[in-house]
C-alpha cells in the first residue's frame, strides 16, 4: 500500500517554498484531527531527508514543524482512547507531532514503521504483507467482523460456478441422473394428456376440435379402432388408458428409487470433499488466522455451513432441474394447445418473480446475521464447556446461563425475522398463483360453453398449470436455499482462499540438518503491527548454547520462542538460523528439528503412548518407554491398569497437571530436536519431580540449542546466558553471575523471589 495520498495544491505550494517537490515524498498522509483537538485537517509529509507537519490556519496551509530525519531516533504511532498520537523521539526526547482518529490508525502505524526503516538506514525492513483490510477495496464499506468477504460485492455467479466445478469428477453419474430425471419428468408430463383422452373419448362424447393425428393414432392402437372416422364414446379405451397411467406411475417409481440411491451419494461425496478441503485448509493456515477467529465460528463452517451446502446439492439443485425442465416443456405444450389461455395462465409468473426478488433482497442480510449469531452462540457454548471446572469453581453458572441466553435471544430474533418473511412471502405467492388459476377457469369455461375446447382439454390445461404451480412456489423456496447456501459457500471459500502458511517458495532454502545457530538482529514484532510486543531484540546464540529467558509476565518471553518456531513472522529486523533467514527455511525442515514443551500442556484424545509418539508415529514401544523414563513419566504410567494404553480423555483431563506436563516432555524428548524450547516446562510439577526432570533435561540439552523460560529463576542457573526482557525490550544479557554483579533487573528479580521463598518457608 502506498503511503503517499493526494493532498491539496496549497500543501504542495507551501512545501515547494521549502524546496520540496511533490515527487520527493515517501509519506504524505492527512490527519482528520486539527491542532486544537477538534475535527480538522493536518498533514504528515516526509522526504528521505526531512519530516514536515502541515497545519491549516484559516483555510491556509502552513508548515507548523519540520526537522531533519537524521535527528529522529524513533517514530511511533500510539493508540489512545478515541484517537491516536504520532510521536517522534529526537535526542532522547519524545515529541508529539499530530493526532488522528482511530480510523486512520493503520495508515499512521505504517508511516511510523516506514520512518523507522528510513532512520535506521534499512536495518528494520518495512513489511506490509500481514496488514488486515478493514474496508472493502471495491465499495469502501466496512467489512463484517470475522470475515474479509464484502456482502455487497460478492460475485454470486462466480460462487455458483466454483461450486459446480466440484461436480466435474462425477459428471458421468450426473449425466445418469439427468437422463433418469428426464424420464421421470416425461412420465409426469404425459399424465394430463391421458386424462384428457379419458374424459373426451371414454367418459363423454366430445371429440377435441384440434386433436392431433398422432394422439388419435395412439388411442386407436390402444383400442384397436380407427378413431379418425368415429365419433361418440369409446369404452374399449378405458382399461388400456388406465394401464398406460399405471405404466407411467411404475416408470416414475423405478426412476425415483434409482435416483434415491445416486443423488444422496453424489451430494454427500461432494460435501465430504469440500469438508475435507476445508479442514486441510485449517491445518495449512498460520496462527495469526486463528488468533483472530473464535472456535465457535470455525466449528460452524465445518458443521452447519457444509450441511447447508449438502442441502443445496441434494435438494435444491435436483429440484431446480426438475422445475426448470417442467416449466419449459409445459409452457411449450400449453402454447401449442391454446396460446391465448396459456398467456393468461402465465400472468402470475412475472408477479411471483417480482415478489420473490423483493423478499430475496431483505433475506440475504438476515441470513448473514443469523450465521454470525450462530457462531457467537457456538463460541459461548465452547468456552463454557471447555472451562466448566472454572465455571463451577467460581460459582458462575448463572452468569454463563445469562451469556448463553443473550446469544440465544439474538439468534431467536433473527430467526423470527427470517421466518416472518417466509410466512408472508409464501401465502402472497400462493394467492397470486391461485388468482391466475381462477382466471384460467373463467376464460376456459367460456370457451367450453362456446364449444371451442372440450372439457378434457381444460382439465389437462389446469393439470399442467397445477404442475407449474410448484415451480412458481419453488421460486420462493429457491430464494431460501440459494440465500442460505451462498452464505455458507462464501464462508467456506473464504477459508479456502485465505493465504496459507508458505511451506515452500521460490526462495526456500532446504536445511535438512540444522546446527542450531540462532540470531536475532534488531527484531521487532507485534500481534498488532502498530503495537510492538518485542522491540529491537539482538542476540547471537551459538549451536548447543542454552539461553534462559527471564522477565516479568508479559515481557515477551513466549513471543520470542514463538518467532523461533515461526508461528509468527517479525515485522522488522531479521531472525536467522544457521545464517539463513527463517522466512526462507522450509517449514517442514524447521519444525521437524524443533521440539517444544508448552507452558500449558495439551494432550489429544487417545492413549498415553499415542500422545508421546505424536511427533514420531513410527516410534516403537521401547522408544516411547525410554522417552517416558527420561521425563520421569514411566513410573506413574505403569501404575494405571492399562499402562501406556490408558486413555487420557479430552485435553488429557484424566491426568493431573504434573502428569500431563511429563507426558508433554516425553513427547519432546522422543522428537529428538536440534533446537529445544522449554516454556515453563517444570511449572506444573512438585519440587521432587522437578529435580528429576531437571536431571533428565540436563542430559537432553547437551549438544542442542535450548531456549528455556522459567519463573523459578533457580532453574536457569545452568543456562549459558540469560536474556532479560521487560515490556518487550532487551534489558540485560549475560551469565547468572554477571547479571547478579550488574545489580540490574535480573538481580532485583532474584532478590524478590528469594524473599518470597523465605516467607513461604516460614509459613510452612
Amino acid at each position: 500500500m502506498s503511503l503517499v495520498e493526494s493532498y491539496p495544491d496549497g500543501v504542495r505550494d507551501v512545501l515547494r517554498d521549502h524546496g520540496v517537490a511533490g515527487e520527493d515524498f515517501v509519506i504524505a498522509l492527512e490527519s482528520d484531527i486539527g491542532p486544537d483537538g477538534q475535527f480538522g485537517r493536518q498533514w504528515l509529509m516526509a522526504t528521505p531527508e526531512r519530516l514536515f507537519v502541515v497545519q491549516q490556519e484559516n483555510g491556509v496551509p502552513e508548515v507548523a514543524r519540520q526537522l531533519p530525519l537524521g535527528d529522529v531516533n524513533r517514530a511511533a504511532a500510539e493508540s489512545m482512547v478515541g484517537a491516536g498520537v504520532f510521536r517522534v523521539t529526537t535526542n532522547g526526547e519524545p515529541e508529539e507531532l499530530l493526532r488522528y482518529s482511530n480510523a486512520k490508525g493503520k495508515q499512521f502505524g505504517k508511516a511510523a514503521r516506514k520512518l523507522q526503516e528510513i532512520v535506521t538506514e534499512g536495518k528494520e525492513p518495512f513489511h506490509d504483507d500481514d496488514e488486515e483490510q478493514s474496508t472493502c477495496p471495491s465499495c469502501s464499506r466496512p467489512l463484517p467482523p470475522d470475515t474479509k468477504v464484502c456482502p455487497q460485492c460478492i460475485n454470486r455467479r462466480k460462487t455458483l460456478a466454483r461450486l459446480f466445478s466440484y461436480m466435474m469428477p462425477y459428471w458421468k453419474l450426473f449425466l445418469v441422473t439427468l437422463i433418469l430425471g428426464g424420464l421421470a419428468m416425461g412420465s409426469e408430463l404425459a399424465r394430463p394428456l391421458i386424462m384428457e383422452a379419458l374424459i373426451d373419448w371414454v367418459f363423454t362424447e366430445q371429440r377435441p376440435p384440434q386433436a392431433s393425428s398422432l394422439m388419435l393414432g395412439f388411442l386407436g392402437a390402444l383400442g384397436g379402432t380407427n378413431l379418425m372416422s368415429q365419433q361418440g364414446q369409446h369404452p374399449e379405451l378405458f382399461v388400456p388408458l388406465l394401464l398406460v397411467l399405471l405404466g407411467l406411475a411404475l416408470l416414475g417409481l423405478v426412476n425415483g428409487l434409482i435416483l434415491s440411491r445416486i443423488t444422496p451419494w453424489l451430494a454427500q461425496i461432494l460435501t465430504r470433499n469440500i469438508r475435507q478441503e476445508l479442514y486441510e485448509a485449517f491445518q495449512r493456515l498460520g496462527l495469526k488466522f486463528f488468533d483472530k477467529k473464535n472456535v465457535g465460528s470455525l466449528m460452524t463452517r465445518v458443521t452447519q455451513d457444509t450441511q447447508s451446502l449438502n442441502n443445496l446439492l441434494s435438494d435444491a439443485l435436483p429440484e431446480a432441474f426438475w422445475m426448470i425442465g417442467t416449466f419449459v416443456i409445459i409452457t411449450t405444450i400449453l402454447l401449442i394447445k391454446d396460446w391465448q389461455l396459456a398467456l393468461i395462465g402465465m400472468i402470475p409468473g412475472p408477479l411471483v418473480m417480482v415478489v420473490a426478488g423483493w423478499f430475496f433482497k431483505r433475506l440475504m442480510p438476515n441470513f448473514r446475521r443469523m450465521w454470525s449469531r450462530w457462531s457467537r452462540l457456538g463460541s459461548v457454548v465452547n468456552d463454557s464447556l471447555s472451562g466448566i471446572r472454572v465455571v463451577k469453581a467460581f460459582a458462575q453458572e448463572g452468569r454463563e446461563i445469562d451469556r448463553f441466553s443473550t446469544r440465544n435471544d439474538d439468534l431467536f430474533q433473527t430467526g423470527v425475522t427470517i421466518e416472518r418473511y417466509f410466512w408472508v412471502m409464501m401465502p402472497t405467492i400462493g394467492f397470486i398463483i391461485g388468482a391466475g388459476t381462477l382466471l384460467v377457469w373463467y376464460v376456459g369455461g367460456g370457451k367450453i360453453l362456446a364449444g371451442r375446447i372440450s372439457l378434457g382439454e381444460l382439465m389437462a390445461f389446469t393439470m399442467y398449470l397445477g404442475q407449474i404451480l410448484p415451480a412458481f412456489r419453488w421460486i420462493g423456496r429457491l430464494n431460501q436455499w440459494i440465500t442460505r447456501s451462498l452464505t455458507a459457500c462464501e464462508r467456506i471459500f473464504e477459508v479456502l482462499d485465505t493465504t496459507p502458511e508458505v511451506y515452500e517458495s521460490d526462495e526456500t532454502v532446504s536445511v535438512p540438518n540444522i546446527e542450531g545457530h540462532v540470531k536475532f538482529d534488531d527484531v521487532t514484532f507485534g500481534y498488532d503491527p502498530n503495537k510492538p510486543v518485542l522491540k529491537n531484540i539482538n542476540i547471537d546464540v551459538k549451536p548447543g548454547e542454552m539461553i534462559g529467558l527471564v522477565g516479568p509476565s508479559g515481557a515477551g518471553k513466549s513471543t520470542t520462542v514463538s518467532l523461533i518456531c515461526r508461528f509468527y513472522a517479525a515485522q522488522q529486523g531479521t531472525l536467522s538460523i544457521d545464517g539463513v533467514d527463517i522466512r526462507k527455511i522450509s517449514l517442514h525442515d524447521l519444525r521437524r528439528q524443533i521440539g517444544i514443551v508448552l507452558q500449558e500442556p495439551f494432550l489429544f484424545s487417545g492413549t498415553i503412548a499415542e500422545n508421546i509418539a505424536y511427533a514420531k508415529p513410527e516410534a516403537t514401544l521401547e522408544e516411547i518407554m525410554d522417552a517416558a523414563k527420561a521425563a520421569n513419566a514411566h513410573e506413574f504410567i505403569v501404575k494405571f491398569p492399562d499402562g501406556y494404553d490408558t486413555q487420557v480423555g479430552e485435553r488429557g483431563g484424566r491426568l493431573s497437571g504434573g502428569e500431563r506436563q511429563r507426558v508433554s516432555i516425553a513427547r519432546a524428548i522422543l522428537h529428538d530436536p536440534r533446537i529445544l524450547i522449554l516454556d515453563e516446562a517444570t511449572a506444573s510439577v512438585d519440587t521432587e519431580t522437578e529435580k528429576k526432570i531437571q536431571d533428565a533435561l540436563a542430559r537432553l540439552v547437551q549438544g542442542r540449542t535450548t531456549f528455556a523460560i522459567a519463573h523459578r529463576l533457580s532453574t536457569l542457573r545452568n543456562a549459558d546466558r540469560l536474556l532479560v526482557l521487560e515490556r518487550g525490550e532487551q534489558r540485560e544479557l549475560g551469565t547468572h553471575d554477571e547479571l547478579l554483579e550488574a545489580d540490574g533487573l535480573y538481580s532485583r528479580l532474584v532478590k524478590m523471589q528469594s524473599e518470597i521463598n523465605e516467607i513461604r518457608a516460614v509459613d510452612g
